[in-house]
């Protein structure tokens, strides 16, 4: 891995996309979108240290993580996944299947410099020990 972090967000909207990793590389991190819907794929090729993953798309955010979390090149890839639509029944079901966290859309004007600690801290701890809150 490379000792600048790398961020992958997933999310079909290319707009949060195209904003999340301008606002993460003016913060000195490495940031790629995926707006296809290969988040897996995508994150075997760049080997991210965090992966930002919309719940909400067309191939839904927990079948998504179920791959990430069954293929052991990426099972270790702390998974951050965000939603429009937040329930704490949601919340549990994305933990339970492996998300280090989860936050809600919009989000708001900390959660990027939270990410960073967290892309950085990705590096150092376990993966159920990182957290943004």
């Amino acid at each position: 891995m490379d000792a600048l972090p790398t961020i992958l967000i997933s999310d079909d909207e290319p707009m949060v996309c195209s904003a999340l990793v301008r606002a993460l590389r003016r913060r000195g991190i490495r940031a790629e979108a995926d707006c296809a819907g290969d988040v897996h794929g995508h994150a075997k090729r760049c080997r991210p240290s965090l992966i930002i993953l919309d719940f909400i798309q067309p191939v839904d955010g927990m079948t998504q993580l179920s791959r990430l979390r069954q293929d052991p090149e990426t099972a270790c890839i702390p998974v951050v996944v965000v939603s429009a639509v937040d329930s704490e029944a949601r919340r549990e079901e994305c933990r339970r299947l492996g998300a280090v966290d989860f936050a809600s859309k919009p989000f708001d004007e900390g959660f990027v410099e939270r990410l960073v600690h967290l892309a950085l801290a990705a590096g150092t701890a376990p993966a159920q020990s990182i957290a943004i809150h």
